[in-house]
């Protein structure tokens, strides 16, 4: 999966400017967005998108509200969209 790059404000947990946005989006996706996690076609949870950091997905499962970091090397994500 490649990088989607856009704009951002500096990050206070990296104390680094965000304006090398690697760490707020992947192929369009941005912070906050509903998206679905698969590894070999299943299913590891919807949540929200946060950031990608260093190759992995930091993202947050709904169900359980916990903190995931997925290496992305091992995983597919879809984008949720409403109504869908």
């Amino acid at each position: 999966m490649g990088y989607y790059y856009d704009k951002f404000d500096k990050c206070d947990k990296h104390d680094k400017d965000d304006r090398n946005p690697k760490f707020r989006r992947l192929n369009g996706l941005r912070e906050g967005d509903a998206i679905q996690v698969f590894s070999a076609g299943v299913s590891l949870g919807t949540g929200t998108f946060i950031r990608i950091e260093d190759n992995f997905l930091v993202w947050v499962n709904s169900a359980t509200d916990d903190l995931f970091v997925t290496n992305l090397d091992e995983i597919s994500v879809r984008k949720i969209t409403p109504g869908a």
